[in-house]
């Protein structure tokens, strides 16, 4: 009995021991997956991403997940649930969930820009083709597109969008550019040969000083095409760091009237919100108002005229894409995100796909 007693405090500092070393930062437990509803753009967005598809693309989120019809519903369940998981518009990230990273890429608009965050889709918006824009209409989506409209899309935390025109702009100018520089770096050569063929035929006896002249001048010419190359990369580094530099700017050429019905995507409705706001500031006797029912309600929308314009946080699909004209105003991405106090900071797409598929199914085992 005694020695029994012995062993008691030996079993307790053992076992203490072992409570040492269990790692009290691991996430265990089931993960609660929490879901966009079905006609979600950013749903239909991120399945298609994240391969939670079968060979046809259908849809294949685990049945156990929890549906919310907002964006606002999902980040408000994760903040509340240490075991949950969701997605949500980045810019629509705030500090009551925590976004992981993917791959090891952070959910940040230079991360998307530089290709290395995986999940990004599209901002569209839409109109019925049979049905020519409304003034007002056209000229909200010219103030969207304009340098005034981009930058508050920056702002918002979305990645800007320039113009196909302005795009191709600006390489036609580049291209004219390179042209003028090839041709005078030509004639320079000619005039060089010329001027060493003068040379050695009226001085044969000042062949070696001539030689040894030309060497001069072609390191002289190299270094120069060095410093062009320099100064050309600068150019470009600046012309990529002004794009949005490069848009025209929205002017209000006539105070406008009139009603915008904008219908759709819950992911798009804050940044059109926004865009709204700084337009009416402008065209103040223009009302636009702004309805968040998902997606496919606002391609629906479109497409039976009950909305000037149709909000989409994904692609459109192909039906969609024949009785509709579109425009990307923004690209965006998918925040994969957690409960603050998950430990969790960085998950894999395997272990995502796993997880809304119903495959993974216990914090230990994502990874």
């Amino acid at each position: 009995m005694k020695k029994s007693l012995k062993a008691l405090p030996l079993l307790a500092v053992a076992g203490l021991g072992v409570a040492a070393v269990t790692p009290a930062f691991a996430q265990e437990g089931a993960i609660n997956v929490i879901s966009r509803e079905d006609g979600s753009g950013t749903r239909g967005a991120f399945v298609e991403i994240v391969e939670v598809t079968d060979e046809d693309g259908n849809d294949l989120t685990t049945s156990s997940a929890a549906i919310q019809n907002q964006t606002s519903g999902v980040i408000t369940t994760v903040a509340g649930d240490p075991s949950a998981i969701g997605y949500i518009s980045l810019g629509s990230l705030d500090d009551s969930v925590k976004a992981v990273k993917v791959d090891g890429a952070e959910a940040t608009p230079e991360e998307i820009t530089a290709g290395s965050y995986p999940i990004a889709r599209p901002f569209n918006v839409a109109w019925n083709k049979e049905e020519e824009l409304s003034d007002v209409t056209a000229d909200f989506l010219d103030f969207i597109m304009s340098k005034d409209g981009q930058t508050i899309v920056e702002e918002e935390g979305y990645i800007a969008v320039v113009e196909e025109a302005a795009a191709e702009e600006e390489t036609e100018e580049a291209a004219a550019e390179e042209e003028t520089e090839e041709a005078a770096a030509e004639e320079e050569t000619e005039e060089a040969a010329a001027e060493e063929e003068t040379e050695e035929a009226a001085a044969e006896e000042e062949t070696e000083e001539a030689a040894a002249e030309e060497e001069t001048e072609e390191a002289a010419a190299e270094e120069e095409t060095e410093e062009a190359a320099a100064e050309e990369e600068t150019e470009e580094a600046a012309e990529e760091g002004s794009r949005i530099d490069s848009l025209p700017a929205y002017e209000a050429t006539e105070e406008l009237e009139g009603t915008i019905e904008v219908v759709g995507s819950t992911s798009v409705s804050p940044l059109i919100e926004k865009l709204a706001e700084a337009y009416k500031a402008v065209q103040p006797n223009v009302e636009i108002n702004v309805t968040s029912n998902g997606s496919s309600a606002g391609m629906e929308a479109a497409m039976n005229g009950t909305a000037d314009l149709g909000m989409a946080s994904r692609e459109l699909k192909e039906e969609e894409a024949a009785a509709l004209e579109q425009k990307v105003i923004a690209t965006d991405g998918i925040a994969v995100v957690v409960n603050n106090e998950n430990p969790v900071e960085e998950l894999s797409l395997e272990t995502i796909r796993g997880i809304f598929l119903g495959e993974i199914t216990d914090w230990a085992d994502a990874k």
